[in-house]
């Protein structure tokens, strides 16, 4: 994390770590999943998802619901 001087004001930049793996919960799947998604992609970093063996279809379903929002360059097949 950097700081820098700004108009008088201290910024901190938060620099991306690269690639993170997230493993999904097995209790509430869809819930565990974002709320490590959410600070990872803030922070520009590349995530990679393994969902949950008992319910892989939450994922898929985010998978979906994010295809929708994010643009092709942003998410590789």
């Amino acid at each position: 994390m950097q700081e820098t001087t700004l108009y008088g004001a201290t910024v901190k930049i938060h620099e991306p770590v690269g690639v993170i793996g997230i493993l999904c919960p097995d209790e509430y799947p869809l819930l565990g999943f974002v709320s490590l998604l959410a600070p990872a992609v803030v922070r520009s970093n590349c995530v990679i998802i393994v969902p949950s063996e008992k319910h892989p279809v939450s994922a898929l379903d985010l998978y979906q619901v994010g295809s929708q929002t994010v643009s092709r360059a942003v998410k590789a097949h």
